[in-house]
């Protein structure tokens, strides 16, 4: 009975996450529900496990208990709890209570008094045998060092209340500037030290691995003045001026002379400087002089030199001299010792703040400012004015400049009520420190970055409650600030590890509400196909992708209205669905006439596709196929690279037919296309650098050719990858590999297609850099890219060979940019990986602030 009673004592309450079969109290995540089965033996051991849907329990912090009785034979000695230790990378401390007697079963209970009452029960835990040492499983990090003791119910029925011990959490409390990327974060310490966390799929933690961390990790060999983190790469000015980098180097942004990335630090060439910023895929140094120097990619002008051209070593930017730099995703503005500020690049949202949306590759004059300080995001740029007051100018589809608007900007605006001493920037977020001590922030919310206690977007400034930093930093969902101590939290989207409290890689999470007869991911959403036909999407909605007539994401699927649908293929930017009567509709991004109604206009509501009769649809980020009735294809949209398949390269917002093919199915990948023939044969066209048309070649074609010796029964496009599973069960990948999502043990791509040894399968799905296969007995394989988790195997690390994912069950898989889904045999869906914008099904966000571990 005494499982039943420790139950019922206990008032339930949301707002905890789960992660092993003890009732853990943690103040994150909240959760829609919890369920209890009580399991085994009342008279046994605990017979109690928690199972939980979408996250977890969380027991009342003020319950009482009931009143301990002491037993005379054995308590007067069965009284002393110690902790014997404490291993932080995992949050699991060893307890023990001394001459404890076999057969006790025992609570530890958190900041009880000495009766054991009043306090947390934090865990249950099992019968314990004579001398047993047990441990708490995921520690929370809470706000203070708790205290613990032990409530241990004898087997004589008696009863005793341990005394306590204080548990002290090893929190990074020594840092002295931040630096927020898109997912991962470093921190420069009072030695000057480097401590990085989050993603590391280009090495940009500079640790000498691609191994994600979920806590801080030292940067081996760097002593640092000035940092900078942005998408994939990593800046520091070292004490002595020089500049080291490390991480993706695709466009040479380590300055090094090479487009190599590394995992470790290499140095710039010719540079010593005194500060670094860094953008997407360039960065941009700030000399002793005032000089300002820039290197690589530079395709919108943001080296500021007057080309466009890259350059892998540093360039210096014409006509500068500055006492501070600030890049954007693809723009760099600069401080002049005047107040006054110039900016240089990408302008098409007004990032340059100059009154027009054009770009320029040297610097330009930002109107109507007088500065102290200056931020970049994204695609928009603050302005910390002498008077204290913020000046914003740029993008503002979140409501980033926080002017109460959404609209761009080319001229600053000013930001209502605000009085401040620093800001940072983030993707499309802002946080300022005002002199009070406060911190305020505003524009996107998805992942929590506002920390505000929701994910709503904010066009105006919003309060961060009960947080006074003396830094912040902010990277593109997620916000991290220094606190007077010297410790360090974060809060927003936690996926990749990002926010450094110890959280592991996201749960494969049961999508609320849903009975699916299929499943499609896109980038950042998803979409299921209900029974009747009816389509229920959830996750990024920025472009309409969701096809509810809104702009706004949602963490829970939404209905599109007005469809019956018997298939729905998810992009990274819109959705398409074939009809019951064969025609086609698509919804979301129309950039490049991806919906193919005759537009270039984005729609958040289906419209229909003209001339198409279909039996399959297949949609890449920019372009879509239909498979026609007849077997014949056509396809609208992106033709840059010929995957249109009509002899051109020249863009169609309407269909146009793929001459002289006859087909059974049809893929699509990033910017290329698939078919599978009825002879089995696979014929592909459009961009072939990496080998993804599979012909032994990489020259781009813009129509169909075949790849020799394959016979298959399907086919899947993956972004630069292709797979094709055999009639045997075997499956052959060909493309990109960088990742190793070839599956054949290495990371060399292959224009030809390469078995994956020892997988046999039924059906099979290619994402971003990842790939999924669906065994007969109905588990699921993945592998490749695992920054996000989206392999499911409970790791960040990338496998070049398949991994099982656990505990699924399915019937079909769908693989997005960076997440995956099964349809399980109840009609259910489960999904994993990265979680943003909520594709995965359930919030993996941070609505409050969480220490940073160590």
């Amino acid at each position: 009975m005494l499982s039943i009673l420790c139950v019922l004592r206990h008032q339930l309450k949301t707002g905890c996450k789960m992660r092993s079969l003890r009732a853990v109290v943690e103040k994150s995540e909240p959760s829609r529900e919890a369920f209890i089965r009580i399991i085994g033996s009342m008279s046994g051991a605990l017979g109690l496990l928690l199972w939980l849907s979408g996250c977890g329990l969380k027991l009342n912090h003020q319950m009482n208990l009931a009143n301990p009785v002491t037993s005379p034979a054995s308590a007067s000695s069965a009284n002393t709890l110690i902790k014997l230790s404490a291993d932080f990378s995992t949050k699991t401390p060893a307890f023990q209570v001394v001459n404890l007697p076999a057969g006790t079963v025992v609570e530890l209970l958190m900041n009880a008094d000495t009766n054991c009452v009043g306090g947390t029960v934090y865990q249950f835990q099992k019968t314990v045998s004579a001398g047993e040492v047990f441990a708490a499983e995921n520690l929370p990090l809470f706000e203070n060092s708790p205290t613990f003791r032990v409530h241990a119910v004898l087997p004589d029925a008696g009863s005793v209340c341990t005394n306590s011990v204080t548990y002290t959490y090893a929190t990074l409390d020594n840092a002295v500037q931040l630096a927020g990327g898109d997912n991962h974060t470093c921190a420069i310490l009072t030695s000057g030290g480097v401590k990085c966390w989050g993603a590391n799929y280009n090495g940009q933690l500079g640790i000498g691995t691609t191994t994600a961390s979920i806590i801080p990790v030292a940067v081996p060999g760097v002593t640092a003045s000035s940092i900078a983190a942005t998408g994939s790469h990593t800046c520091a000015v070292l004490t002595n001026g020089g500049v080291q980098c490390w991480g993706q180097n695709s466009s040479g942004q380590l300055g090094n002379g090479t487009t190599t990335n590394s995992s470790v630090p290499v140095t710039v060439s010719g540079v010593t400087a005194v500060a670094v910023t860094a953008g997407n895929f360039h960065v941009c140094a700030l000399l002793g002089s005032g000089g300002v120097k820039c290197w690589g990619g530079n395709s919108n002008g943001q080296l500021g030199n007057g080309t466009t051209t890259g350059s892998t070593i540093p360039v210096p930017v014409t006509g500068v001299t500055a006492t501070a730099i600030a890049a954007g995703a693809d723009f760099t503005c600069a401080l002049l010792a005047g107040g006054g500020v110039r900016c240089w690049g990408a302008g098409y949202s007004g990032q340059l703040g100059n009154g027009l949306f054009w770009s320029y590759n040297i610097p330009v004059s930002v109107v109507g400012v007088t500065a102290s300080a200056i931020s970049a995001g994204g695609g928009h740029a603050c302005a910390l004015l002498t008077s204290g007051g913020v000046k914003c100018w740029g993008a503002n589809y979140s409501g980033q400049l926080g002017d109460g608007t959404t609209a761009d900007s080319s001229t600053p605006l000013l930001v209502p009520g605000i009085t401040a001493s620093a800001m940072a920037l983030g993707g499309s977020h802002v946080c300022a420190l005002l002199n009070s001590g406060a911190l305020k922030c505003w524009g996107n919310n998805f992942g929590g970055q506002l920390g505000t206690g929701t994910t709503t977007n904010s066009s105006i400034p919003l309060l961060v409650p009960n947080i006074t930093p003396s830094a912040i930093a902010a990277g593109s969902t997620h916000t991290c600030a220094i606190l007077t101590s010297g410790r360090v939290k974060c809060w927003g989207s936690s996926n990749s590890g990002k926010l450094g409290d110890g959280t592991s890689p996201s749960p494969i999470n049961l999508v609320p509400g849903i009975a699916s007869l299929a499943v499609s991911t896109g980038g950042g959403h998803t979409c299921a196909l209900l029974a009747g036909g009816a389509l229920k999407c959830w996750g990024s909605n920025f472009a309409g992708q969701l096809g509810n007539g809104t702009t706004a994401s949602s963490i829970n699927p939404v209905l599109v209205p007005g469809i019956t649908a018997t298939a729905v293929a998810a992009s990274s930017y819109h959705t398409c669905a074939l009809l019951s009567t064969g025609g086609v509709n698509c919804w979301g991004a129309n950039y490049y006439g991806g919906l193919g109604n005759g537009t270039t206009t984005s729609s958040n509501s289906p419209v229909s596709v003209p001339g198409v009769t279909a039996t399959a649809v297949a949609a890449s980020s920019y372009h879509t196929c239909a498979l026609l009735t007849s077997g014949g294809i056509k396809c609208w949209g992106y033709n840059s690279y010929g995957q249109l398949g009509d002899g051109t390269t020249t863009d169609a917002t309407s269909p146009v037919l793929v001459p002289s093919i006859t087909a059974n199915a049809l893929v699509a990948g990033e910017n290329h296309t698939c078919v599978l023939l009825a002879s089995g044969g696979i014929k592909c066209w459009g961009y072939n650098s990496y080998g993804q048309l599979g012909d032994g070649t990489t020259i781009n074609s813009s129509t169909p050719v075949s790849i020799p010796g394959l016979a298959a029964t399907a086919v899947s496009a993956g972004y630069k990858h292709n797979c094709a599973l055999l009639a045997s069960g075997g499956i052959k990948c060909w493309g990109y590999n960088f990742y190793g999502q070839l599956g054949n043990g290495t990371t060399t791509s292959s224009s030809n297609p390469v078995l994956v040894p020892g997988v046999s399968a039924t059906s099979l799905a290619t994402g971003g850099g990842h790939t999924c296969a669906l065994l007969a007995n109905g588990n699921v394989k993945c592998w490749g890219y695992n920054s996000a988790g989206q392999l499911g195997d409970g790791t960040f690390t990338s496998s070049s060979t398949p991994v099982v994912v656990p505990g699924i069950t399915a019937t079909a898989i769908s693989a997005g940019d960076n997440h995956t889904c099964a349809l399980l045999t109840s009609g259910g869906v489960k999904c994993w990986g990265s979680n943003n914008y909520g594709q995965a099904g359930t919030p993996e966000h941070s609505l409050e602030p969480r220490w940073v571990t160590q």
